[in-house]
Protein backbone atom coordinates (compact mmCIF):
# COMPACT_ATOMS: atom_id res chain seq x y z
CA UNK A 1 0.00 0.00 0.00
CA UNK A 2 2.93 2.28 0.83
CA UNK A 3 3.33 2.41 -3.20
CA UNK A 4 0.38 2.95 -4.04
CA UNK A 5 0.21 5.99 -1.73
CA UNK A 6 3.34 7.49 -3.31
CA UNK A 7 2.37 6.96 -6.63
CA UNK A 8 -1.21 8.71 -5.69
CA UNK A 9 0.71 12.04 -3.99
CA UNK A 10 2.77 12.01 -6.78
CA UNK A 11 0.30 12.10 -9.25
CA UNK A 12 -1.82 14.83 -7.25
CA UNK A 13 1.74 17.16 -6.98
CA UNK A 14 2.11 17.03 -10.75
CA UNK A 15 -1.54 17.75 -11.69
CA UNK A 16 -1.48 20.76 -9.64
CA UNK A 17 1.85 22.49 -11.20
CA UNK A 18 1.18 24.31 -14.17
CA UNK A 19 2.20 23.61 -17.72
CA UNK A 20 6.14 24.75 -18.53
CA UNK A 21 4.56 26.58 -21.23
CA UNK A 22 1.43 28.45 -19.17
CA UNK A 23 5.09 29.57 -17.34
CA UNK A 24 6.50 30.87 -20.50
CA UNK A 25 3.28 32.70 -21.86
CA UNK A 26 2.98 33.98 -18.56
CA UNK A 27 6.64 35.61 -19.15
CA UNK A 28 5.95 36.63 -22.89
CA UNK A 29 2.50 38.17 -21.80
CA UNK A 30 4.40 40.13 -18.84
CA UNK A 31 7.06 40.86 -21.67
CA UNK A 32 4.43 42.52 -23.99
CA UNK A 33 2.18 44.11 -20.83
CA UNK A 34 5.22 46.32 -19.20
CA UNK A 35 6.86 47.33 -22.89
CA UNK A 36 9.78 45.58 -23.28
CA UNK A 37 8.20 44.03 -26.18
CA UNK A 38 6.79 46.25 -28.85
CA UNK A 39 4.26 45.27 -31.69
CA UNK A 40 6.30 44.33 -34.72
CA UNK A 41 9.30 43.00 -32.40
CA UNK A 42 10.52 39.70 -32.98
CA UNK A 43 10.49 37.23 -29.92
CA UNK A 44 13.22 34.88 -30.59
CA UNK A 45 12.86 31.57 -29.29
CA UNK A 46 16.43 30.66 -28.14
CA UNK A 47 16.76 33.41 -26.52
CA UNK A 48 13.59 33.31 -24.56
CA UNK A 49 14.45 29.56 -23.99
CA UNK A 50 18.23 30.76 -22.42
CA UNK A 51 16.30 33.52 -20.50
CA UNK A 52 13.95 31.29 -18.69
CA UNK A 53 16.64 28.45 -17.85
CA UNK A 54 14.35 25.53 -20.53
CA UNK A 55 14.17 24.00 -24.08
CA UNK A 56 13.00 25.44 -27.04
CA UNK A 57 9.61 23.27 -27.04
CA UNK A 58 7.59 24.73 -24.11
CA UNK A 59 8.66 28.44 -25.96
CA UNK A 60 7.81 27.04 -28.96
CA UNK A 61 3.89 25.64 -27.69
CA UNK A 62 3.31 29.48 -26.83
CA UNK A 63 3.32 30.76 -30.38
Amino acid sequence: MAGRARTTSAATALSRRPQLSEDVANHVRHLVMSGEVRPGDYIRLNETAAELGVRVTPVREVY
